[in-house]
């Protein structure tokens, strides 16, 4: 809980003021620095300016200005672009210059309470370290103030700035995070980076996946998880060990993450998280405290940084974004209006300004064909059956078959026979003439039929719909898949089924296109 001395005008987590001795009061579940640009909006929506006084945010639209709590009201000026662009030019015709707070006492009053937060943290990261000396460190950068504090911690603990830094580029970030992207790099030179990004175009896959939501997040295997995975594997040998900036407090999901684990999408690494039960205020404390540089964005009002288009997003973010990154939300805005509309959303309108879309899921109003497979019994053999795909049957089949078991493959004048075999069944053939939509599935005997038809079929559907969004080259623990202009399963491959069972139907697209049959 936060609290607050009333003499010494900051926020503190101790009873008794470390300054004057005084008793502290109770304040806040949470704290959080508000800088110049952030206090120019508020004085706009108040009429009223509080650029010179000491504020603070509470939480959602709660602020502390001066000691004293106000809601800030921004609702009625939201989607009104006559006021947005007035607040436009307040902010360019005021020149202002950020970060030129004064958080004196905010240090002095809360140094014990940091030091032993660091403390720990330290003790932390050395014992992990050493748990898993065998593994690749990597620090895990994004350019957020979470990530901002793992790196500094990380570097200062190990006494070593040489670890790796990878920043995964979703080519979706804030305009500011490039920015510092590019200060960070240069203020520290020792400090290795790889930086990764996909070759997928965002609005064209929104045009097949629906724009993600809260619920189907598509976005962050393909832009985020997908380009990692594929890195580390053609760079990296044996396990990994990464530090991250994840927090408990982020979100209900994310309260029940342990603080050391086996990460759950790049299936070879360990991540590790020093500061998962630090709080906003504890991030901002260590950030001040040590005068580190920062994303620019959180001086503008954005309390998180991430995606510029995350369903994650609050209404007070897509606010501030339309003040600070104009044509990026414009192009949003005008893409999920027309999508709602294309959908056959009647009020399609308030569904989006409302934020209704971002818990949208399913594939309900969107071409979901590929993901569906058409068969028939075969009348020639007994469990076996004829699946007509939506597209010809290539040689590229056979790597999308790989996972299944080991193989045979006898091809003879464009006819080919696949024999896939594995110690806990019997062998399942597949028949097919070369550039035939048809493709023959035999199974040899009844044993784990109904499981094995489930796989089959996992696969056949893979390979009908794929668009190579690389989200099953960081499922497989041994780096086997590789979806680099085609699809690859190498030798490695143990056939241990986890890219098959990873995704309802084995795919992303069916995960995200499904629907229920009603």
């Amino acid at each position: 809980m936060i609290r607050w001395c009333k003499n010494c005008e900051y926020p503190t987590k101790n009873k008794v003021c470390k300054l004057c001795n005084d008793k502290t009061t109770v304040l806040s579940k949470n704290a959080v620095p508000v800088f110049i640009y952030e206090k120019n909006i508020i004085s706009y929506i108040i009429n009223k300016d509080v650029t010179d006084k000491t504020i603070w945010n509470l939480g959602k639209n709660y602020y502390l200005i001066d000691g004293n709590r106000k809601d800030i009201n921004y609702s009625k000026i939201m989607n009104d672009e006559k006021e947005l662009a007035n607040i436009r030019k307040n902010i360019f015709e005021s020149n202002l210059k950020g970060n030129v707070e004064d958080f004196n006492n905010f240090i002095k009053g809360n140094e014990e309470y940091l030091k032993d937060l660091v403390v720990e943290a330290d003790y932390y990261i050395k014992d992990v370290v050493r748990t898993y000396k065998q593994h690749q460190l990597i620090i895990s950068w994004s350019g957020g103030k979470d990530s901002t504090v793992i790196s500094d911690l990380v570097t200062k603990s190990l006494s070593f700035q040489k670890i790796l830094h990878i920043f995964g580029d979703t080519t979706l970030e804030f305009p500011t995070t490039y920015e510092y992207f590019e200060r960070f790099k240069k203020n520290n030179i020792f400090i290795p980076f790889i930086c990764t990004s996909s070759d997928k175009g965002f609005f064209e896959l929104c045009n097949i996946f629906g724009p993600p939501s809260r619920i189907m997040r598509w976005c962050c295997s393909i832009f985020k998880t997908g380009p990692i995975s594929r890195e580390f594997n053609q760079t990296i040998s044996g396990n990994i060990l990464t530090f991250y900036g994840i927090r408990r407090s982020e979100s209900a999901s994310r309260s029940k993450y342990r603080r050391t684990e086996k990460s759950p999408k790049i299936l070879r690494q360990i991540v590790s998280a020093p500061i998962i039960d630090w709080d906003d205020y504890d991030v901002w404390l260590y950030i001040i405290s040590q005068n580190l540089d920062f994303n620019k964005a959180y001086e503008y009002g954005f309390r998180r940084v991430g995606c510029l288009y995350c369903p994650n997003n609050s209404m007070w973010s897509e606010f501030i974004m339309s003040i600070y990154f104009k044509e990026e939300y414009q192009k949003w805005k005008k893409y999920l209006y027309s999508f709602a509309n294309k959908i056959g959303k009647q009020d399609y309108i308030e569904y989006i300004d409302n934020g209704n879309w971002k818990a949208r899921q399913g594939g309900y109003g969107l071409d979901n064909s590929m993901v569906q497979l058409e068969n028939i019994d075969c009348n020639l053999y007994d469990n076996a059956q004829n699946y007509i795909l939506k597209k010809p049957v290539t040689n590229d089949i056979v790597q999308y078959l790989k996972p299944l078991g080991d193989m045979q493959v006898i091809e003879e004048q464009g006819e080919y026979k696949v024999t896939i075999s594995h110690l806990e069944r019997d062998d399942i053939i597949f028949q097919w003439m070369e550039s035939s939509a048809i493709i023959k599935v035999i199974f040899t005997s009844d044993k784990n039929i109904y499981l094995m038809n489930q796989r089959v079929e996992c696969q056949l559907r893979k390979y009908q719909a794929c668009i190579l969004c690389s989200a099953c080259d960081s499922v497989c623990p041994l780096g086997a898949i590789s979806t680099v202009d085609r699809y690859i399963v190498s030798d490695n491959c143990i056939h241990c089924g986890k890219c098959i069972s990873y995704f309802t139907g084995g795919c992303l697209m069916n995960k995200t296109l499904y629907k229920s049959k009603i």
